[in-house]
């Protein structure tokens, strides 16, 4: 199975050609993988785990799959 990523692309009718990069929010994060996902097309991530196993290896998985993540946080 072939995909296509079609970009970004405006839904509004308002009257300019800005478009501003989607927002991905996972409540439960897991290990990541929608993260990764996210970055690979240019999204902005918010995830979310309550199982400190799995922020562990979260943040493993993303500094080492994607080193230049801008920002992993673990509050």
């Amino acid at each position: 199975m072939q995909t296509k990523d079609l970009g970004l692309h405006k839904d509004c009718k308002c009257d300019t050609k800005e478009v501003i990069k989607g927002q991905v929010l996972d409540p439960f994060g897991g290990a990541g993988t929608t993260a990764l996902v996210s970055d690979r097309l240019n999204r902005e991530a918010t995830v979310i785990e309550l199982n400190k196993d799995y922020v562990k290896i979260a943040k493993k998985r993303l500094v080492s799959e994607s080193p230049l993540f801008s920002n992993v946080e673990v509050k």
